[in-house]
């Protein structure tokens, strides 16, 4: 019977970690380097519909213009 809870507290101790891992090692890919895709003319558009639903507009910054957070 210890026996018995000793290997059921094993699985449960062991079992959802492993599983987590596996999933976040499957899963990390897609989340860490999305897949890019071409801005189109038409996505642009589409962009720019539902900014004027939400009432915001569009910013065109330059690169050079955008500032990095420093660690010192």
């Amino acid at each position: 019977m210890r026996r018995r809870l000793i290997h059921i507290a094993l699985i449960l101790l062991l079992v959802p970690p492993l599983l987590a891992a596996v999933a976040g090692w499957l899963s990390a890919p897609a989340f860490l380097h999305p897949i890019r895709r071409e801005l189109t003319p038409d996505l642009v558009r589409e962009a720019d519909a539902s900014f004027a639903t939400t009432g915001s507009r569009r910013q065109r910054r330059p690169y050079r213009h955008l500032r990095l957070a420093r660690t010192h």
